[in-house]
């Protein structure tokens, strides 16, 4: 309210008591209001300012009054203004730092909000246009304000020039009222009736018409002098103007009158009080009030009643211009120096900071404008006015600046806003000073400022080591932070140094300090740098994710207030969404961007677009929803600056992952070439690590385990510094996969055990960042396999949904397993599933015709026809569909059974069946050679435990696949027992033999091989009794007599 009081001469409309009414011209006015704009132009002392004050009063109009000033180039001064000429009751949005990225939006917003609390029509008015340069950008907002006026509200500008370019289509509207030079000029009439009001003759009135060229303020000033005469006084003559202001006002003044109006004339508006605190005359205001009333050049501006001296006055310009140049000439330079040193202290102690700023410049006071900075930069700062304090600062003389830390600081401060790299140099000397003075704060500030201006996107990390140390000597000398304000901008800083240096020794604790004040955050501004330290420690680490998920579920941040603080906000969602993407909550991470992207589409602000692009890609990558990742990288790609360079990187390495992801793994190495070189060069230690660690799992997954082996050495060192288990995790899956695919059994399952135990350890369901079943599944059938860490392994394939690389492995958790090998067993995770009701007869009957006819395109006519061979074909094929929805329902699982194209298949993602296990052993057995080739021998004959559906009647459906998978049993048997027989192994080939037999004890074949096995080992009683053996089952069961060449082996057993 004070701020407000002490501007009234800027949000206050001019005393109209005293000036003639301008009929004419308020007509035209009246009519403006059917459009949105009127424009009036005329040169100083045309009666503009007269004639808006005047009209909008003798309308009863309500108005909203600002006067600009060359301030006012500056948007952030601009709204600060407005506010105060608006009211900060209305609750208007506050313009921040931030909101300087899209003015237009932000005035697009404050606008609208505005004129929502015009119940009523009003007018705007805006006077001295003519003070804002060419290039302010107002000029465009002002344009858009045009578009939000509400109906029958007018804007009204008053300016010594015509419209700028960007408002000049609207100056050129048929609807836009222009008021001109030719317009404002006194006509004789109103000459006439300005005389009648002053009491000067008729005669009189017309001459100085004619001498003045209806010139408005010269012709009230002559009236109100009582000069008649004189010399032709217009607009285009300045030195005439300055002359007779000199010899008909100002010499005729008492002295003292004089004095006091030079002086007052430094103060570019006046409260009575303030003209006598710096005249030292105490007649002050009512010398004022009385050149007000008598309309000599100055104007009262919010004046509780008019003339009573309690507003503030404003001199005219024709009339400051001229005292100033008598001042000027009148006094010695050293009191005029001494006069504007004054007038700026009593101008800055009403919250005239401006005005006192540029008095000081004027005086080439740079103590006294270093002092005014220091008080007064971090209010500016904070609410965006950074242009101005640019300005102030960079006036001072380098000695001046030099000197102080503070000035440095701040100077260093607002640099970094432009140009980080610069900011360095004036922050690296205030943070050298304010150690040397044991300034605390200074040196903390300074030094949070200077590893701030590392974090740009488009500047490197190369010089932030020297800094890292002075961080230790910092702390030794000061261990306490001296507020919480600084400490939580300290504390900022490790959002910069998890990126560029995670093995600072302070970092930890930093996070641990966020997590606490995100509950109780000394500003919003901090909780989106806090959130994202947080959030990106826990990711990086691996451990920690529930519980973050849960800390920032509790942190408030009101939307409204995301307006407020934008860029909070935006880090803010982004955190969000990578946390609940780490925590594999994808429909969670999906809202968390739409939230940050609106935020940013509302506020106009999309500087962090793409890092909130980039937290939705890595949550998808995590997640592996793979279109999801395309399409926030692409959006990445659209917003990308060629400049900035770990952004770029980014993007690369992005690319990098997704391609893996997608089983691109050549195209996946090639493009990280010179990525490496590239991060590196940027001084980004995590990157760093990061990157080569996925340069590692794409050379492993493109069979170049060695090379794979050689890149985990920076990300292993990374793993036991920051520390990060979730690193040491995935570099271990890394070497174990390359042992493994050099057949390397010992070094492989040794990785495995350190991984998988590093795993259960942070129960890692997510693996940050990218997903890569290729890589998992057969490492996780390994750990299967050898029992290593089987509950995690199990826990981590279900919850991921991980599909296993081969579908032999029966201890893999299949959703279903299905065994049909003698008995017939459903189980679903592991638990049976009832066959014996008779709901579930014909669904399970079902099933196992699905596995009779093959498993996989089964003709839906096939299955109707062999399961309901007595039922029409339309009532069969309802029967069908009948029992596939109650089979899909008895399994719990839809994508168990697939159906194209009228064909059925069990899908064999989901689905384990024992016979197709046996026989892709089986199949793998004939296309391999050596070990491998015994090994699966090995494993397919324990596969095959007895006959196909064996304790089913014999359906035309079923016999055909039992005989086939006898058969091929039968065939692995004799082929593996001749080769280990061939190998000179005949006690392993008989119990091969044998183990056949107790499964097929009607293989006559196999009796013939067990047979010669034994005839070879020199055991003929033994072969004998296989003989005997063979001949009763045939006889019993078949009614049938040995081969001749089972007898003649018998024969040659009985030789001996």
């Amino acid at each position: 309210m004070a701020e407000k009081k002490a501007l009234l001469g800027k949000l206050a409309a001019p005393d109209t008591s005293g000036l003639l009414p301008r009929e004419r011209l308020f007509r035209r006015l009246d009519e403006a209001r059917k459009g949105s704009l009127a424009w009036v132009t005329a040169p100083a002392g045309s009666g503009k300012t007269s004639l808006l004050a005047s009209w909008t009063r003798a309308r009863g109009l309500p108005v909203l009054w600002y006067q600009l000033d060359e301030g006012d180039n500056d948007l952030a001064t601009f709204f600060h203004y407005l506010n105060l000429a608006a009211g900060a009751r209305r609750g208007l949005p506050r313009l921040s730092p931030e909101h300087l990225m899209a003015p237009e939006i932000f005035a697009r917003r404050y606008f609208t909000q505005l004129f929502q609390g015009w119940t009523t029509p009003r007018v705007l008015v805006l006077d001295k246009y003519q003070k804002l340069a060419d290039a302010a950008p107002l000029h465009r907002l002002l344009d858009l304000v045009l578009d939000l006026l509400p109906r029958d509200s007018l804007m009204v500008v008053a300016s010594r020039r015509d419209a700028p370019d960007p408002l000049s289509r609207r100056y050129a509207y048929a609807s836009t009222l222009r008021i001109g030079w030719g317009d404002l000029r006194f006509t004789e009439f109103e000459s006439e009736e300005l005389a009648r009001l002053w009491d000067v003759p008729g005669e009189t009135a017309a001459g100085l018409h004619a001498a003045c060229d209806g010139w408005a303020a010269i012709q009230v000033l002559i009236m109100r002098l009582g000069v008649h005469e004189g010399p032709t006084l217009n607009p285009a003559h300045a030195k005439p103007v300055a002359e007779f202001l000199d010899r008909e006002f100002f010499n005729k003044l008492p002295a003292s009158d004089r004095a006091f109006l030079l002086q007052a004339a430094l103060l570019p508006f006046a409260s009575g009080a303030l003209a006598r605190d710096l005249t030292g005359v105490e007649q002050a205001a009512a010398i004022l009030a009385r050149l007000s009333r008598e309309h000599l050049l100055i104007s009262e501006h919010g004046q509780e009643e008019p003339g009573a001296g309690s507003g503030n006055y404003q001199f005219h310009p024709i009339l400051r211009e001229f005292l100033l140049l008598r001042l000027e000439r009148d006094y010695p330079a050293d009191e005029v120096t001494a006069m504007r040193i004054r007038a700026a202290g009593l101008l800055e102690a009403q919250s005239k900071v401006e005005a006192a700023a540029g008095l000081l410049m004027q005086a080439l006071a740079w103590d006294e404008l270093a002092r005014l900075i220091c008080a007064h930069a971090a209010d500016w700062m904070e609410t965006g006015r950074m242009a101005p304090l640019r300005q102030w600062l960079e006036a001072l003389t380098e000695t001046v600046r030099n000197a102080d830390p503070w000035l440095q600081f701040w100077h260093g401060s607002v640099l970094r806003l432009f140009d980080p790299p610069a900011a360095r140099l004036p922050l690296a000397r205030a943070y050298q000073q304010f150690m040397a003075r044991e300034d605390t704060a200074g040196a903390y500030l300074a030094w949070a400022a200077i590893v701030e201006s590392f974090s740009a996107p488009w500047h490197t990390f190369a010089e932030i080591d020297p800094w890292l140390v002075e961080l230790k000597r910092l702390q030794q000398r000061f261990p306490q932070f001296p507020s919480p304000d600084i400490e939580a901008r300290v504390l900022s800083s490790g959002m910069t140094l998890l990126t560029a240096a995670p093995y600072t020794p302070q970092l930890q604790y930093w996070i641990a300090r966020a997590e606490t004040l995100l509950l109780d955050p000394p500003s919003l501004q901090s909780v989106g740098l806090f959130a994202w330290m947080v959030v990106m420690n826990t990711v990086w680490r691996g451990d920690g994710i529930e519980q973050t998920q849960t800390l920032l579920s509790r942190v408030s941040f009101p939307a409204p207030q995301a307006e407020a603080f934008p860029l909070s906000y935006l880090l803010y969602a982004s955190a969000r969404a990578q946390i609940e993407g780490a925590a594999l909550n994808l429909p969670g991470a999906r809202e968390w961007v739409a939230r940050g992207l609106d935020v940013a589409t509302q506020t106009g602000i999309h500087l962090m677009d793409s890092m909130v692009q980039a937290s939705a890609c890595f949550s998808a990558t995590i997640v592996a929803d793979l279109v999801m990742a395309e399409t926030s990288l692409v959006r990445m790609k659209q917003l990308l600056d060629p400049a900035w360079t770990l952004h770029v990187l980014q993007i690369q390495y992005l690319r990098a992952g997704i391609l893996l992801m997608s089983g691109d793994s050549a195209v996946a190495v090639k493009s990280l070439e010179g990525f490496q070189e590239r991060v590196v060069a940027t001084g980004a230690v995590t990157p760093m690590a990061l990157g080569e660690l996925l340069l590692a799992q794409a050379l492993a997954l493109n069979g170049q385990a060695k090379a794979a082996r050689a890149h985990l050495p920076r990300p292993r060192d990374f793993a036991q510094r920051f520390p990060s288990a979730m690193t040491a995790f995935q570099a271990d899956l890394v070497e174990a996969y390359s042992w493994f695919s050099q057949d390397q059994e010992a070094q492989g399952l040794a990785a495995l055990r350190r991984a998988l135990a590093a795993g259960r350890r942070l129960n890692a369901m997510a693996i940050f960042p990218f997903w890569l079943p290729r890589m998992l599944a057969p490492l996780c059938r390994r750990a299967l396999e050898a029992g290593i860490e089987v509950d995690y392994v199990r826990r981590l394939i279900r919850r991921r949904g991980l599909l296993p690389d081969s579908p032999t492995t029966e201890n893999w958790p299949w959703p279903i397993r299905v065994y049909t090998l003698v008995r017939f067993v459903v189980l679903k995770d592991d638990v049976p599933i009832s066959t014996s009701g008779k709901t579930q007869k014909k669904p399970l009957e079902l099933l196992k015709a699905l596995i009779a006819l093959g498993g996989r395109n089964v003709a839906a006519s096939s299955l109707a026809e062999a399961l309901w061979e007595d039922s029409g074909e339309g009532t069969a094929r309802h029967a069908l569909d009948m029992a596939i929805s109650r089979l899909r329902k008895l399994l719990g699982d839809d994508k168990a059974i697939l159906i194209q194209e009228g064909k059925l298949s069990l899908n064999d993602k989901r689905v384990w069946v024992d016979a197709w296990a046996f026989e892709r052993l089986a199949g793998d057995f004939e296309t391999h050679q050596g070990d491998a080739a015994m090994d699966l021998a090995q494993q397919a004959m324990a596969r095959y435990t007895g006959a196909f559906l064996a304790g089913d009647d014999e359906a035309a459906w079923l016999l055909g696949r039992r005989d086939r998978l006898r058969s091929r049993y039968l065939r692995l048997v004799a082929a593996h027992g001749a080769a280990l027989e061939r190998l000179g192994q005949r006690n392993q080939a008989a119990e091969c033999y044998r183990r056949a037999l107790e499964l097929e004890p009607l293989a006559e074949e196999i009796y013939q091989s067990l047979m010669h096995c034994y005839l070879e080992q020199d055991e003929p009683a033994q072969a004998l009794e296989t003989y005997r053996r063979c001949r009763q089952m045939l006889s019993v069961v078949l009614g049938v007599s040995p081969s001749a060449k089972t007898q003649a082996l018998a024969a040659r057993a009985r030789l001996g």
